[in-house]
């Protein structure tokens, strides 16, 4: 995860994770130190924002992904890709201003098509 320094052992999320749930962009968390790293601990201050995540079919590009995009982008999504295993995978992050439900409904009737 990427994150802002925003106090002693507080953080403010940077990006949109693919691995850690609970947390989505701009909320503040803490960090506890593990072996010597930063380790991720718990949300103190959450931004509004929701995180989804989207795996398309393996052998997929992510021109595929980009096919389907449009109608989140219209509603004020956005995202982060990875390509770290066999299928592709997205962090999508909606803002608090968008409307989750019409999100979720595109999403959720784009799986319904096998997509």
């Amino acid at each position: 995860m990427y994150a802002i320094p925003s106090g002693d052992n507080y953080y403010i999320l940077d990006n949109s994770p693919f691995y850690v749930f609970g947390v989505s962009y701009c909320d503040e968390f803490t960090v506890k130190e593990t072996d010597g790293e930063l380790v991720y601990d718990f949300v103190t201050a959450r931004a509004g924002h929701s995180t989804y995540r989207i795996r398309i079919p393996a052998g997929k590009e992510h021109q595929y992904f980009l096919e389907y995009w449009e109608p989140l982008a219209e509603l004020g999504c956005s995202y982060e890709g990875s390509s770290a295993n066999k299928k592709r995978l997205y962090a999508i992050d909606m803002p608090p201003n968008v409307d989750v439900s019409k999100a979720y409904n595109i999403m959720e009737d784009n799986e319904r098509q096998g997509i």
